[in-house]
């Protein structure tokens, strides 16, 4: 009865570490791709905010 009881803590503790190595990928993943969209989002932003700003400096020293 101890073989496989000691079995059956073995198979219990491997699955625990597999479930726990599954969401710490998945979460990993998850905010890696998240943070990369946030960054090709604020570099969008920043492109579009200096485009503004020309406009604006040349708009201003038009109407000077």
């Amino acid at each position: 009865m101890d073989i496989l009881s000691s079995k059956v803590v073995m198979g219990i503790a491997a699955a625990l570490i597999g479930l726990v190595g599954a969401v710490s990928y998945n979460w990993a993943s998850w905010t890696t791709e998240t943070l990369i969209a946030v960054d090709k989002r604020t570099e969008v932003m920043a492109v579009q905010m200096q485009a503004i700003k020309l406009e604006l400096e040349r708009l201003y020293a038009v109407n000077r």
